[in-house]
């Protein structure tokens, strides 16, 4: 067992929302429920439109908590609904056939995919924003970025790049997902706000103006979706009195004293945490075969992990500094010479580990895997309270001083003697601590490479997941005492839990 605390944050917030939802089974259809029902409450009951039965809303609802909490992904989730929906007398359209993209038909995988997106997105936004706002991380990373996702909708796009604070009103209501199939992101970072909001207000409404890039625009929706992703707002008590409709006021404010038993509304405790579920069998024997001018690398690779994913090719570079993983070849390009810094074990399981991230979707181009988000802020709390030899944490941000703090660290982690002496393992155990410190920082502190290269997004979470995958490989423990919930998140991932 281990001496240090690894417990990662819970996402508890992303919990008690899905938790706190009040299914709502209804005959209503999508525009009879986004004219008669207030989106503030729309966002705290689980229902579907048309969707009157309550079997059919808990099978729904059992499937989006699973896979918000990681069970598995949601090709299974949907698979598992198509199947129930299958034994309901539902006719479930064929793989392929034109009725999967007919949001009409509840047993679509279009349908089905928004239902589940749709919610998983919204309980992660509030989780996210959770720890995102912590005083300890809002103190090195102030601000968040608007990024859009892939084929944006011009009023999305037109967002993309906006930083204002993260306490700004009008990420009440504009932060992602802010609309129906939204896939734009909210990025942490210190850059300085380059916009201005005037005209929203702190609770609602979505209508607001917006100064960015020399423009004031209006700024609303028109589908009428609205969320408050602020986990004050997400929890806020219904106003039912908004419901003009007398009728589905009574039923909406039945089921809601129904879910809370006639109380008033109070926070949800949390729901017990789910059973874990198995992994896979692996083989006990499976490795890696490297070409022979690596082959010192053999089995370098646990069992557990080399069973993870197919390995990557391996290039041999004859750089003995430069050494990386090209995620369109799936190739780890190494030094052969294990006395270059592109040759040493520490390098080579660096660069496996970004094959890993990417391979099994921890960090990939569009996004990272919340729980590993959840960690890395967590860390925050952790870093700024410890000292790294004879300096602090505040210290790290004085780049004239990288030699010295490194020389100092190195006193720290006990490998003052191995450093001195030139080895490039007990450098790169060293730089790899402040690197990850820089990629937690998005380059506001620590070093290892440029602040420009750590602000690009997701970049620094790659460095982050490619050094403790190393540590944890490697046994370096300073790192669990650093970075305690990213160490935790990547000895889980990886199988590596002693």
């Amino acid at each position: 067992m281990s001496d240090f605390a690894t417990t990662p944050l819970t996402f508890s917030a992303a919990q008690d929302f899905l938790a706190q939802k009040v299914d709502l089974p209804t005959a209503l259809g999508s525009l009879d429920l986004s004219l008669k029902l207030p989106a503030r409450i729309r966002a705290q009951a689980f229902f579907s439109a048309r969707v009157a039965s309550a079997n059919i809303l808990q099978a729904l609802r059992k499937e989006t908590e699973a896979i918000a909490r990681g069970d598995y992904n949601y090709a299974e989730g949907r698979l598992r609904l198509k199947n129930f929906l299958s034994a309901q007398g539902y006719g479930v359209p064929p793989v392929g056939a034109k009725g999967e993209r007919d949001l009409r038909d509840l047993a679509s995988t279009r349908r089905l995919d928004l239902i589940l997106r749709q919610n998983v997105a919204m309980a992660h936004a509030v989780g996210q924003r959770e720890v995102a706002e912590n005083p300890a991380v809002m103190e090195l990373l102030p601000c968040y970025e608007y990024s859009t996702g892939p084929n944006p909708r011009p009023e999305h796009a037109a967002f993309d790049g906006l930083v204002l604070p993260k306490d700004d009103p009008f990420w009440a209501t504009h932060y992602p997902p802010w609309d129906f199939n939204c896939n734009c992101l909210a990025l942490d970072t210190a850059a300085q706000p380059n916009g201005k909001s005037s005209g929203f207000k702190s609770g609602s409404p979505m209508e607001g103006h917006l100064d960015h890039r020399g423009m004031r625009q209006l700024t609303g929706n028109p589908s009428g979706f609205e969320f408050d992703s602020r986990p004050s707002g997400a929890f806020a008590k219904p106003d039912f009195s908004t419901i003009e409709d007398a009728d589905l006021r009574s039923q909406v404010e039945d089921a809601f004293k129904h879910k809370f038993s006639g109380s008033a509304l109070a926070a949800v405790k949390q729901a017990p945490p789910p059973q874990p579920v198995a992994p896979p069998p692996v083989a006990s024997a499976t490795t890696w075969q490297l070409p022979a001018a690596l082959q010192h690398f053999d089995q370098a690779t646990p069992p557990a992990v080399a069973a993870l994913t197919d390995a990557p090719q391996f290039v041999v570079t004859h750089s003995p500094t430069k050494a990386y993983y090209s995620p369109s070849e799936g190739a780890v390009h190494l030094n052969a010479k294990t006395s270059t810094w592109a040759g040493t074990v520490a390098t080579y399981h660096h660069e496996v580990g970004h094959h890993l991230h990417h391979k099994l979707g921890v960090v990939t181009g569009h996004g990272m895997d919340p729980k590993f988000r959840d960690a890395i802020h967590a860390d925050l709390n952790t870093i700024t309270g410890l000292k790294f030899g004879a300096f602090k944490f505040s210290d790290l941000k004085i780049k004239q001083k990288q030699w010295a703090i490194s020389q100092e660290a190195s006193k720290a982690v006990g490998v003052e003697a191995a450093f001195n002496s030139g080895d490039n393992l007990a450098r790169q155990r060293v730089l790899f601590a402040f690197d990850t410190i820089g990629g937690m920082t998005a380059g506001a502190y620590g070093f290892g490479h440029a602040k420009s290269y750590y602000e690009r997004p997701f970049t620094g979470a790659k460095e982050v997941f490619a050094n403790c995958a190393t540590a944890a490989i490697l046994g370096w423990s300073e790192f669990k005492l650093y970075f305690p919930n990213a160490m935790h998140y990547v000895e889980q991932k990886l199988g590596l839990t002693p």
